[in-house]
């Protein structure tokens, strides 16, 4: 237990030195916002708004190494990009230091920006956006909320939790080793196709389920079929909530 201990005390204080950034930019005639990031959540909200405040929280296990987290603030055409570098120090001038450490991102963006988010080691999260989103994870959750329907999202170990107000959506939606949710509050009008390969499709109200330890689809036409539902995972649930009743 006390090895226990101080093995959870050390992982706690790894990072323990911090620094805050925080910048606005004017919106002008942006219409795409990028993120990149290695280490570390990124949060981005919409608001009502004509400016993007980004704000990071860059932790280290020294001091030394806040330096070497970098964020890179670029403007190219009509596409804002923010994105997190880890430079290297060099001890006598040419052996690499070898450090680590996060970035956590909180961003609030009009709402009409089309996203396009990518982290290696963290967790992504989106709310009130009505436009595009594209956001992939390698090893992270992925949650979107009041979302337009329109988007891309993928993970490789993580959870995909998405809630959209969009009766005609275009989804695609991937992951590796984990559940995907998926929830309106309209009703859909889409060609859907689901797959999964260890895991369960399951169909909210309809109280469908669909048990497979083998790979299993299943497609069919929601509505007039305007929109586009594709949804497949390996290792994990499938689970759909909304207020009619799919077929096989």
């Amino acid at each position: 237990m006390k090895k226990f201990l101080l093995i959870l005390f050390l992982s706690l204080n790894l990072f323990s030195f911090e620094e805050t950034f925080k910048k606005e930019v004017p919106l002008k005639d942006l219409e795409n916002l990028r993120v990149v990031n290695v280490n570390g959540n990124i949060e981005i909200s919409g608001e009502e708004r004509d400016s993007i405040l980004i704000e990071a929280i860059k932790r280290a296990e020294r001091q030394s190494h806040l330096k070497n987290l970098e964020i890179i603030i670029g403007r190219e055409g009509k596409e804002l990009k923010i994105e997190t570098k880890h430079t290297r120090s060099y001890f006598l001038g040419f052996l690499p230091v070898k450090m680590g450490g996060t970035v956590n991102y909180k961003i609030k963006a009009p709402k009409n920006l089309k996203l396009k988010i990518e982290t290696v080691n963290g967790n992504v999260r989106v709310e009130n956006i009505s436009s595009f989103i594209e956001a992939e994870s390698v090893n992270g959750d992925i949650w979107i909320k009041e979302a337009s329907g329109k988007g891309a999202f993928e993970t490789v170990n993580g959870e995909i939790k998405i809630e959209i107000k969009e009766e005609n959506p275009e989804l695609k939606i991937e992951s590796v080793n984990g559940n995907i949710f998926l929830k309106s509050t309209k009703k859909i009008n889409a060609k859907y196709y689901l797959e999964v390969v260890n895991g369960k499709i399951k169909i909210v109200p309809s109280l469908m389920e669909i048990k497979s330890s083998s790979p299993k689809e299943m497609e069919g036409i929601l509505g007039n079929g305007v929109g586009k539902l594709h949804i497949e995972t390996v290792n994990g649930d499938i689970t759909i909530e909304t207020g009619q009743e799919f077929s096989l």
